[in-house]
């Protein structure tokens, strides 16, 4: 070298990183790209469950709830009343079904059932019945059978107290027709309906009535009830419209009820 002159530069070689195998350098714009991807997803999955808010939820679930309650108010009775005329149908219909398809018998020669032939017959006995019962001679022979039908020991008592029931629900009374009436119980200021079916003189010789009062829904069962009269309001509704009042739980009621004191004269 020459004296005086500097020494030349050492130059290095350039350093490539080895992307062949995964390193820090490699593995940094792999990390970013991921951690973009994942954001990406995450605001995507935001978005589409945002996009349904809570109360729009809970609105919709209501609305699907409010909608099969009122159908199934709608569909109860309506199923209810199927199955009770089906039975009612077919109840009657197999009363008289076996005298039916036994005459049938005898005149083609073969049984023959057709479906309501056993109701047609009911009615057709019942016809008669009323027919029996409604002049002098029919009155006679159904007066003549009952008469052997109390002298059964079994059959007396049964036969007895179902046909005072019936006359006391559809029969004249000593005071009037039945009536519908309102019996405050169980305190004064509180009504129930009842339905008066007859009276009967106390030890004084004052009147107390018997009140028949029905349960909601099933008017057919109920229990009975003296009460004096001056504890019983008369009322403006008829049989049909009790017995609605009843059955419905107060939801069939008449346009404008009307209660007044008891009329001893009625």
């Amino acid at each position: 070298m020459w004296a005086g002159s500097k020494p030349a530069p050492t130059v290095e070689a350039p350093h490539f990183p080895d992307t062949s195998r995964p390193g820090p350098a490699a593995a940094r714009p792999n990390r970013g790209r991921a951690r973009q991807c994942t954001q990406r997803t995450n605001l995507a999955y935001d978005t589409v469950v945002n996009d349904t808010p809570a109360p729009v939820a809970k609105k919709q679930h209501g609305h699907l709830r409010r909608r099969l309650v009122a159908g199934a108010l709608l569909l109860v009775p309506i199923v209810f009343t199927y199955l009770l005329l089906r039975w009612t149908f077919f109840a009657l219909d197999g009363l008289l079904l076996p005298t039916v398809e036994r005459v049938t018998e005898r005149i083609f020669g073969e049984p023959r059932s057709v479906p309501g032939m056993g109701i047609i017959a009911v009615i057709v006995l019942v016809y008669i019945l009323g027919v029996l019962g409604t002049n002098i001679a029919g009155r006679w022979i159904i007066n003549s059978a009952q008469g052997v039908l109390l002298r059964i020991p079994v059959v007396n008592s049964v036969y007895r107290a179902s046909k005072q029931m019936v006359d006391s629900m559809a029969g004249p009374l000593s005071n009037g027709r039945q009536r519908v009436v309102l019996f405050q119980v169980p305190e004064p200021g509180t009504y129930t309906v009842a339905i008066v079916t007859g009276k009967v003189k106390d030890e004084r010789g004052n009147d107390l009535l018997a009140l028949y009062i029905p349960t909601a829904p099933t008017p057919n069962s109920g229990y009975l009830a003296y009460a004096e009269p001056e504890h019983v309001r008369e009322t403006n509704m008829s049989m049909g419209e009790a017995m609605k009042l009843v059955v419905s739980c107060g939801v069939l009621v008449p346009n404008t009820l009307i209660k007044r004191p008891f009329s001893k004269g009625q």
